[in-house]
């Protein structure tokens, strides 16, 4: 949404409480920045997506290290039902929680596998 267009949807008394009302939330829990989590962007950037390399083409989500610290399962409860979609993931550890929370997507594991979780990682399909 550009600037203009931000404007016309927000009164400049909105922008300025919602501005206070930020700030408020910052001092109270100590942190100075957060991060919003919009499934419709999550969507449109996996649909812009699969229109640069076409429906024929596997899509990886690269959702390791908890999704970037967004939260590994949330992400993927929006994103696991694209078509065409396996989960890129660090760990057997990240693999299993997907498993574990119900997802059938294929996942690939991009970290290194310590030799003693080698086994069960091939067992699983990972």
């Amino acid at each position: 949404m550009s600037a203009k267009t931000a404007s016309a949807k927000f009164p400049a008394v909105a922008r300025k409480a919602l501005a206070r009302l930020a700030v408020a939330m910052a001092k109270r829990s100590g942190k100075r920045t957060w991060v919003e989590i919009r499934e419709n962007s999550i969507l449109h950037n996996l649909r812009a997506m699969r229109r640069a390399v076409g429906p024929a083409v596997t899509i990886m989500a690269v959702i390791k290290a908890n999704a970037y610290g967004h939260g590994i399962r949330e992400v993927a409860k929006i994103i696991h039902r694209f078509p065409r979609l396996m989960f890129g993931v660090d760990s057997i550890e990240e693999a299993n929680t997907l498993v574990r929370a119900g997802f059938s997507v294929p996942i690939m594991i991009l970290g290194l596998i310590p030799k003693h979780q080698v086994r069960d990682a091939i067992k699983s399909g990972f």
